[in-house]
């Protein structure tokens, strides 16, 4: 079982995007609510570059003026993983990102 983290990007329109990826292992909530708490507090934002997530591909016409996505949710999943990182070093990344935005 692996786990599906799905998040959004918002571009400075409004215009959303919606981006999934698939790590490895199994996501605990308590593991989900420590990744939370690295957001920046409100609407979930993070830099999906900075936790080891591939970054927004820039296929929306309106012009970004941010970087930051929205954590929205995980799943688990059979698929499989699609980055190279395990549930815990997606934690680890978000717990050391936390500290530099």
């Amino acid at each position: 079982m692996n786990t599906k983290i799905n998040y959004l990007y918002r571009d400075s329109g409004n215009y959303k995007t919606f981006e999934s990826r698939v790590i490895a292992g199994q996501m605990t909530s308590e593991q989900w609510e420590t990744i939370r708490s690295c957001c920046i507090p409100g609407d979930y934002y993070f830099y999906p570059e900075a936790v080891g997530l591939e970054p927004y591909s820039g296929d929306s016409w309106f012009d970004s003026m941010t970087d930051w996505c929205e954590l929205e949710n995980f799943e688990l999943t059979e698929e499989a993983p699609d980055v190279e990182l395990s549930v815990q070093e997606l934690v680890r990344h978000f717990e050391e990102a936390k500290k530099k935005w």
